[in-house]
């Protein structure tokens, strides 16, 4: 049956939608389609530049774990700092058992006691435990920041750049 829609001066007719009976079902359908980019560098030197590129004037949250820490926050947050970012940084436990919600928790109570803000970054560092994590605590910190993943590890590298299609 027609229905009379009213929307600013335009009154539009269109046909009526039934509703099911109670308990009934509708059937709806979404679908989603995202693309960014996988950028891939051949340097230590080359990841940095592309890097601070990326970063323009964002403050910084690095996320890694303990092992990366000391192997590699060393050129990143120096780099970051020297080139006048505002870098903080937390170190978890390396592990596939320290992926677990209570980490989680505790990375976002860090969060809210840095400059951390909605126009900001987090930028993950390590492999596969870190980036997952860390992807999970940037979305979910003030209903998501943005976050870049900077994988150490090849299974950090599919996790990254792969994982996140399927």
């Amino acid at each position: 049956m027609p229905v009379e829609v009213l929307s600013s001066d335009l009154v539009h007719t269109v046909d009526a939608i039934e509703l099911p009976p109670a308990g009934g079902e509708v059937l709806c359908r979404a679908e989603r389609r995202d693309s960014y980019p996988v950028v891939v560098t051949r340097s230590p030197e080359e990841t940095m530049e592309r890097l601070l590129q990326l970063v323009g004037e964002a403050r910084v949250a690095v996320i890694t774990d303990e092992t990366v820490a000391g192997l590699y926050a060393p050129l990143v947050v120096g780099a970051l700092q020297k080139a006048g970012v505002q870098v903080e940084m937390a170190a978890i436990p390396p592990g596939e058992r320290h992926k677990t919600l209570a980490q989680a928790f505790r990375l976002l109570d860090w969060l809210t006691g840095t400059q951390i803000g909605r126009r900001d970054l987090v930028l993950t560092l390590g492999g596969g435990v870190v980036i997952d994590m860390g992807g999970w605590v940037a979305s979910s910190y003030m209903r998501g920041v943005a976050y870049l993943n900077l994988p150490t590890t090849l299974i950090g590298q599919v996790d990254a750049g792969i994982g996140a299609l399927s």
